[in-house]
C-alpha cells in the first residue's frame, strides 16, 4: 500500500519535523508492506539569503508588511500549486491514500493552509483518490473564503483525526462536522534502548502567535 503524506515536514519547524517521523513510525507499525512518500503543504521558507544585500533586504522588509504579504500570499499559493501541478497529478495518480497531518493544517494563516488543501483535495476528488486526515488541530476561522476552501476539503475525507479536544469542538462548530481523537504524532517516538523503569516526557513549548489559538493574550 501506498501513502502519500502531506504535512509542513519539510519546514524549518523541529516540530513539524517529529510528527512526520511519528507519523511514519505509527504507519510502519499498524500497516504492512505500506510505502510512505512525502508531499510539502506549502512552500519552504527563503534559506541562505544574502543579508548584506540592502536591495534584498528592502525587498524582504516590503513584503513582511502585512497588507501587503495578505494580499501576496494568496497569490503566491496559488501559483506555487499551478507550478507543481503536474508533480501533484503524478503523486496523487501514484498514491493509494493521501493522508494530510500532523500539525495545525486546518487554520486561516493568509489562505495560504487553505487554498493549498483545496487544491491538493480537489485533485484527490478529481482521481477518486481516499485521503484523511490525522493529528491536525484547527481553530476559529472568521474569513468565510477560508471556511469554505476548509469545509470543502475535509466534508470528503474518510476520517477526521484533530489532536486536540478544542479543535474536534471547533470543527463540528464551523463545519458542523464530527471529528474523533488521537494524540500529537510526535509522541509516537519513543527512545531506544532506555530502562523499563524511566519515564519520558514530551514538551511542546509554543510562544504568542500571530495566529491560532495563542494569538489571544488570555489564551496564552
Amino acid at each position: 500500500m501506498k501513502i502519500l503524506c502531506v504535512n509542513e515536514a519539510q519546514s524549518l519547524n523541529l516540530g513539524d519535523q517529529l510528527i512526520n517521523k511519528g507519523l511514519k513510525k505509527l504507519l510502519n507499525d499498524k500497516v504492512d508492506s505500506v510505502n510512505i512518500t512525502n508531499l510539502p503543504l506549502s512552500f519552504s521558507p527563503p534559506v541562505n539569503q544574502n543579508k548584506n544585500n540592502p536591495k534584498k533586504s528592502f525587498l524582504k522588509n516590503l513584503y513582511n508588511l502585512k497588507p501587503i504579504k495578505k494580499v501576496l500570499l494568496p497569490i503566491r499559493s496559488l501559483v506555487f500549486n499551478l507550478k507543481r501541478l503536474p508533480l501533484l497529478k503524478r503523486e496523487i495518480k501514484n498514491t493509494d491514500f493521501i493522508l494530510f497531518g500532523g500539525g495545525s493544517l486546518l487554520i486561516n494563516n493568509s489562505l495560504v493552509f487553505p487554498i493549498n488543501l483545496f487544491f491538493i483535495t480537489f485533485l484527490c476528488k478529481r482521481y477518486q483518490k481516499p485521503y484523511g486526515f490525522a493529528g491536525v488541530s484547527s481553530r476559529n476561522i472568521q474569513n468565510k473564503l477560508a471556511k469554505f476552501l476548509i469545509k470543502s476539503s475535509i466534508k470528503n475525507s474518510k476520517f477526521i483525526y484533530m489532536r486536540d479536544s478544542l479543535s474536534c469542538q471547533v470543527i463540528l462548530q464551523q463545519y458542523n462536522i464530527n471529528s474523533d481523537y488521537i494524540p500529537d504524532l510526535a509522541l509516537y517516538i519513543s527512545p531506544k534502548n532506555i530502562e523499563k523503569e524511566n519515564y519520558n516526557i514530551a514538551i511542546n513549548i509554543m510562544g504568542k502567535q500571530s495566529h491560532g489559538f495563542f494569538s489571544d493574550t488570555n489564551n496564552f
